[in-house]
């Protein structure tokens, strides 16, 4: 009789289903915007909501040449994020990756990259777009030979030899040296690269600095800016604008120029309060209707500030950043949680010494305030702290000064926040949904994971 019954449950298990550009045109703020979009995913901390759905993309599309092939239809799948960032191994940089779900002692593979079978030197700034469990495509900068200028390639990984052969997009290595120095002062990384938030698309400068957005299946188009004058492009807003960092006038602090696709304008922002001041890591809320931005300098309060692109609208201040302005650190991060709310999140580090010298963290937290979507006031102010097991990982008097975390950024996918972790190697994450924390893949190694950049990878897992 048992046997009959197992007999049964096992047949019962296997039968079970598996699941042209013109040129830019400058407007006042006050021009009313282009129609409203959608609400963007739910990725906010305010309420526990649904995971929200992954960047879209069509799967059965033909990819490109260098494009990873995505699994046949009838494959179970699912998104999950692939994260690419740099290690500095013996003074130079190179490539690790992980999938944002990995366990913390999970060993990041290296990436080993080559020019017609050579191996490059050092590689950089990878923007990682689609992949499989077996193939990663991705944009990047490298350096074929120590002696050798930077360029631009793109290049698909397979995953099971963590080898890639590179394609050159762009001998461009030319970066400003007056934004180089503002970006140092800011501690923030010039970059020339970006994906949009489906990862079917990215922008570059060509050889002649002139950036060009370029799809998966290879059409390009030309934008009406240069990488001599506009940098670390980043798209905002449901990929319908493109932020790009200028310098402002007297060329010792930063402001921003939002490109609008659609209609081809370019929308400015209002003067800083203080001309000393940038204005960095702009965005929109989810209904695409006001703009915000971070205005200050390290060695003052930092404000949040935002603007409605109705006419007559006028800039406001938020709210001036809660914490040690010396202890902030960038870059922000904006969530749309909602279409009533904006949400900005940081991480603050303060360092203090005992009377025997001993350093401690005074604060070491993630601030989440949030804004209202339809009066503009702040409505949440959160203080979220490390926690013990975190804090620990920071030791000596070394590890005090290169912090904990940095490099925060969202992953849309799984709507966490993620950050650098720097004593340790691999990543931090934080659940805005459940407050809790989460290790990733430390290696035991200094600068393991720097400037980390998501893709979205189909899983057949």
């Amino acid at each position: 009789m048992k046997s009959s019954i197992r007999h049964f449950l096992l047949s019962l298990l296997v039968s079970l289903p598996f699941i042209s550009c013109s040129g830019p045109k400058s407007v006042k703020l006050q021009d009313p915007p282009a129609a409203p979009a959608p609400p963007a995913p739910n990725l906010g901390p305010s309420k526990p909501q649904p995971t929200p759905a992954g960047p879209e993309s069509d799967p059965t599309e033909p990819p490109t040449e260098g494009t990873p092939q995505p699994p046949p239809p009838s494959a179970p799948r699912g998104k999950v994020a692939r994260i690419f960032c740099e290690s500095q191994p013996g003074g130079g940089r190179s490539l690790n990756t992980l999938r944002a779900d990995v366990v913390s002692n999970y060993t990041m593979p290296s990436i080993t990259l080559s020019v017609n079978g050579s191996p490059i030197s050092q590689a950089k700034s990878p923007v990682p777009l689609q992949s499989t469990n077996e193939k990663a495509f991705l944009i990047l900068r490298a350096q074929e030979d120590f002696t050798l200028p930077w360029k631009i390639y793109k290049t698909t990984v397979d995953m099971y030899s963590t080898q890639g052969e590179l394609q050159l997009l762009s001998t461009y290595e030319r970066p400003s040296k007056s934004a180089q120095f503002v970006y140092e002062m800011l501690k923030l990384e010039n970059r020339f690269l970006a994906a949009n938030g489906k990862r079917t698309a990215y922008v570059y400068p060509n050889n002649n600095g002139v950036y060009v957005w370029e799809n998966l299946k290879g059409a390009k188009l030309s934008l009406p800016f240069n990488a001599e004058t506009s940098f670390s492009p980043e798209f905002v807003g449901g990929d319908d604008y493109l932020r790009f960092d200028q310098l402002a006038e007297g060329g010792l602090a930063l402001t921003q120029r939002f490109y609008h696709f659609d209609s081809k304008k370019t929308l400015a922002l209002p003067p800083p309060l203080n001309p000393k001041d940038s204005q960095i890591l702009g965005s929109l809320d989810a209904q695409k209707s006001t703009l915000y931005w971070l205005e200050g300098r390290p060695d003052s309060a930092w404000k949040w500030r935002s603007v409605g692109l109705k006419p007559g609208a006028k800039p406001r201040i938020v709210v001036t950043l809660p914490g040690n302005p010396r202890s902030l650190i960038l870059p922000v991060v904006s969530l749309n949680p909602s279409a009533d709310e904006t949400v900005l999140a940081y991480l603050e580090e303060d360092v203090s010494h005992e009377r025997n010298g001993q350093a401690f963290y005074k604060t070491a937290a993630l601030h989440l305030l949030t804004a209202s979507a339809r009066s503009g006031d702040l409505i949440g102010n959160r203080t979220i702290s490390y926690t013990e097991d975190m804090k620990n990982l920071v030791r000596t008097e070394q590890d005090y000064g290169q912090g904990l975390m940095r490099n925060l950024f969202l992953e849309p996918l799984s709507g966490r926040l993620y950050a650098s972790n720097i004593p340790k190697g691999g990543l931090i994450s934080f659940n805005p949904r459940t407050s809790s924390w989460e290790i990733h893949a430390m290696i035991g190694n200094v600068f393991g994971c720097l400037n980390p950049q998501w893709g979205v990878e189909v899983s057949r897992d």
